[in-house]
Formats: C-alpha cells, sequence, structure tokens
C-alpha cells in the first residue's frame, strides 16, 4: 500500500516510563556489550577473547576503543533496539509500531499474545550461529504490499529473482520481529540507523541499499532531524510516516535524554576499557553504579556470564525463560510454552495483555 502523506506521532517519553534504574542502565550496557562480543565488522574485533580483562590486553594502539566508537554507536542501538522493545518501558513503542506497519497491508485487529525481536543481518555472529530462521511457519510483509510465505511461489518486483526465500530477506537487513495470535504468525523486517538516522527518510539511502529496499519494511533512527509532517522533532520521540520511502519510522531525537544516556553508556565503557574511572564518583544514581560495580567484578570472567548476569536485572515484558515454540498438528499450528531453549527453534515470548488497536 503506498504512502500518500507524512504523519508524524508523538510517543511517550521514556523518563515518565522509567521505575528501576538499575534496569534501564543494564539494558545500555548490556547492549553496547554484545555488539563488542558479536559484531562482525568492528575494526577491533572480539577474535579469541574471552573476557573484556583479555579484549583489552590484546596488542592494540592505547585509545582502540575511540577511534571505533563511531560504528558501535551505530551498530550497539540495533542491539538496544532488540532490548528495549521487549521491556515493560518500551512495550507502548512496539505495539505502535506493530500498529501501524499491520495497518499498511490492511491487518486490523491483529491481537499480539506471542512476540519476539531477533537480531539478524550477516554483520553480526548472533545471526550466523543460527540455522533454524526457516523453520518457523509465518507470513512475511514485504515492501510494496507484498505477503509472502517462506519459499513460497509468488509474484515478486523484478528486482527480486527467483522464489522469495526468507533467509534473503534476514541477511539484509537489521531486526526481525515476529508476532502472533496464537493462531496466525507474522514477521517483518526493519533497518536501524544509530548514527545518521535523517539517512532513512531519504530515497537516495535505499536506492543506495537495494536489499534494504526489497525487504524492509519499517526503520529505526537516531536522528537530528528537526521537523516532521510540521511537528517538532526536537528533543522527542516519534513514529513518524513517510511518503517518500514508504516506511513508517521510530525516530529518537539525539537530543532526547534517552540517547545521551545511551552514549553516555558506551563513553562510560570506553573509560573502563582505557583504564580511567575518575568519571564513577560523579555519578549519583545508585542503580547505575551498581550495573558499574558489577562489570568491574565480572571484568577477568566470561563475557558471556556477564551480559546473563546484565540481563537479570532487564525489566523484560515477558521473563527469562518463559518460551513458547511453534508446533503443527493436523495441519493446524499451535504454541506450547516450555521452560527449556529448544535449539532448533525459534522461541516467542508471552506478551498477552497487549492488543493492537489501529483506531487510536
Amino acid at each position: 500500500m503506498k504512502l500518500e502523506k507524512e504523519i508524524s506521532v508523538l510517543l511517550p517519553q521514556v523518563e515518565k516510563i522509567i521505575t528501576d534504574t538499575a534496569s534501564y542502565w543494564a539494558a545500555f550496557y548490556c547492549s553496547v556489550l554484545k555488539t563488542i562480543r558479536y559484531q562482525i565488522n568492528l575494526q577491533y574485533r572480539w577474535g579469541e577473547s574471552r573476557s573484556l580483562q583479555e579484549y583489552r590486553g590484546e596488542l592494540r594502539e592505547s585509545r582502540f576503543f575511540n577511534n571505533m566508537k563511531s560504528t558501535v554507536l551505530n551498530h550497539a542501538f540495533e542491539y538496544v533496539m532488540v532490548d528495549f522493545l521487549k521491556t515493560t518501558a518500551g512495550r507502548t513503542y512496539f505495539q505502535k509500531l506493530c500498529e501501524k506497519v499491520l495497518g499498511d497491508y490492511e491487518i486490523f485487529d491483529f491481537r499480539i499474545s506471542l512476540m519476539n525481536i531477533f537480531k539478524v543481518g550477516t554483520d553480526s555472529e548472533i545471526f550466523n550461529a543460527r540455522q533454524n530462521y526457516r523453520k518457523t511457519r509465518l507470513m512475511m510483509l514485504l515492501p510494496n504490499g507484498i505477503k509472502a510465505m517462506p519459499e513460497s511461489s509468488i509474484a515478486l518486483p523484478s528486482t527480486m529473482m527467483g522464489n522469495y526465500q526468507l533467509n534473503d530477506t534476514l541477511r539484509h537487513s537489521d531486526l526481525f520481529v515476529i508476532i502472533s495470535n496464537g493462531e496466525e504468525t507474522i514477521g517483518f523486517v526493519g533497518e536501524v540507523e544509530g548514527n545518521h538516522g535523517e539517512e532513512l527518510y531519504r530515497r537516495s539511502y535505499f536506492e543506495r541499499n537495494k536489499r534494504k529496499d526489497q525487504h524492509c519494511v519499517f526503520g529505526i533512527s537516531v536522528s537530528d532531524k528537526k521537523n516532521h509532517a510540521d511537528v517538532s522533532l526536537k528533543e522527542k520521540i516519534t513514529l513518524n510516516r513517510s511518503s517518500t520511502v514508504e516506511r513508517w519510522i521510530l525516530n529518537f531525537s539525539k537530543s532526547n535524554f534517552y540517547i545521551k544516556d545511551y552514549h553516555a553508556a558506551i563513553e562510560n565503557l570506553q573509560n573502563l576499557i582505557e583504564g580511567h574511572f575518575g568519571y564513577m564518583a560523579n555519578i549519583e544514581d545508585q542503580g547505575h553504579t551498581k550495573i558499574l560495580e558489577i562489570i568491574k567484578t565480572y571484568w577477568k570472567k566470561d563475557i558471556a556470564e556477564l551480559i546473563s548476569s546484565l540481563e537479570a536485572f532487564v525489566d523484560f515484558v515477558s521473563p527469562i525463560g518463559n518460551f513458547h515454540y511453534q508446533e503443527t498438528i493436523n495441519g493446524k499450528m499451535i504454541y506450547r510454552p516450555s521452560p527449556l531453549v529448544l535449539p532448533d527453534q525459534l522461541p516467542l515470548y508471552s506478551f498477552d495483555d497487549i492488543s493492537v488497536d489501529i483506531t487510536s
């Protein structure tokens, strides 16, 4: 469906819904650590390191982290959004984004009872380690109003050769959203720009990135864009409909306090890695200092243990371990809960009390 007009929806500001600052800061640091550990295209990759101590101890120039900070800022926001949109604070943003995307495909009154968000794209070890994306039965939403079942034979645009393959979509995207009402399952992917998000509003961006243009149906941006649809975006979080690129874009103003705190977390981790600790004395928030102390405590331990420890603080809507897996019985698709991780399937999490109301 072609988007014929510009729209800007003002969303709640995060500072009004933060109830636990330890959870808030843990999510930032957890995402930055995942970036350092799993992102393939960093100038200084994780390599064979086991801990932050080993990573820091590699034979590198003294300010190596500063030299790749811009890349970290861009990619870490992908990992931030994977977690944030599943938290109590982020659920409203997730709900509104799904509502608008589904509406463009004339899908209304779809009650989301199960969901998950995955970091995808060949630039991440997390995506490359997974072999089970195609095992989930779902309908994918693609640009130009296309609805496709994986490996189905459908009429695709001339720029997309052959039958639809889900892996092609995931290879060239940043985030993979899956939602279900327990009977039907829908998937769609988006692009994240953590440095120059204003690019997502320009047709030239997708002309340069044709694969993303063929697959991504939404964007998430950190930008210094001032206005959209005659609405001021400065210091705000908004959901914007762009007729130029025919997509919805969840926009975080660079002057919004959430982005300032995100930048501060990266700066603080850089200081830890480079051995500068004086800044910690100026942090008054006890929840924040608690998380930094945990990072210091786990400095010599396996980074997977540190990430797991921080994730335990994050206020996810659905508790960790609340997995649901797809099964097909007598031709009917259902989801069953399981306390165990099943390595050959994609888990969804309960989101039962969220209902998508397209009329709001």
